[in-house]
């Protein structure tokens, strides 16, 4: 089943064509790894998914239903690019800030039960921070802060888990962690992942599927099917294209 269905989406900001009739289909259970230059517009596709950005033309489907109709928004978890914008004054532990991503599947009266703060110290605990269970979240590093928002889209257990630039302020520790967490989803719970990286030369380390965008789709498919593209070649170099799969091989 498509997880994620978008047929010729166009996206203008102004007279400035961002996205330029984009179609792909994203799969149960993929895990692609979503890279391009800077300003290729990645961010804004993936906030196109979210219904963030306004779209001029094209289509997109969520589960199989076409996005006006959608309402399960509990099965998407999302982590924003930019967490810089978070209010450091805002009343909060990092608890309870982890445990905003379980109210959305909660009708009135929306409260945190006992089940609840298990998920949530469990989820705190798969990023190795649930000494910070109880820390108001404006005291926290900029690191930490990001993992706190990185259990809070993980919390509900999502069934699609879009991420961009994940690794932005963690440690190569904490990195490693949490890139083996996030595979082992995939694998295990099928949880289908699309991840905004601006690192394509070891985006295949973790992903099975490559969607290489510039505005437009330039490339999307496995890695196996990348390295053996004549077109690819040509497009990257034959240099840039070996370092990409030279990466992928190492899984």
């Amino acid at each position: 089943m498509s997880i994620v269905s978008i047929k010729n989406l166009n996206i203008n900001f102004g007279s400035l064509d961002v996205i330029h009739n984009i179609s792909f289909d994203v799969d149960e259970g993929d895990y692609v790894g979503l890279t391009g230059a800077n300003g290729a517009g990645k961010t804004t596709l993936l906030r196109a998914v979210l219904g963030l950005e306004k779209i001029k033309s094209g289509s997109i489907k969520l589960f199989g239903t076409e996005f006006n109709n959608f309402s399960n928004w509990q099965n998407i978890g999302y982590l924003p690019q930019n967490i810089s914008s978070f209010n450091p004054l805002f009343p909060a532990t990092a608890g309870e800030v982890v445990g905003l991503g379980l109210l959305s599947q909660k009708k009135f009266p929306r409260i945190i039960n006992r089940r609840d703060h298990e998920k949530i110290l469990n989820t705190l605990k798969m990023f190795g921070i649930e000494n910070l269970k109880d820390r108001p979240v404006g005291e926290l590093s900029g690191g930490q802060q990001q993992r706190v928002f990185l259990a809070r889209a993980m919390v509900s257990e999502p069934k699609l888990l879009l991420l961009d630039e994940p690794s932005t302020a963690l440690d190569p520790a904490t990195r490693e962690i949490f890139f083996e967490t996030i595979g082992k989803l995939n694998k295990a719970k099928k949880v289908t992942i699309i991840l905004v990286t601006h690192d394509v030369g070891s985006v295949g380390h973790y992903a099975n599927r490559l969607l290489y965008i510039d505005k437009r789709v330039i490339f999307y498919g496995k890695f196996s099917d990348f390295c053996s593209s004549a077109d690819m070649s040509s497009y990257f170099g034959s240099s840039s294209q070996h370092i990409i799969c030279h990466q992928h091989d190492k899984i």
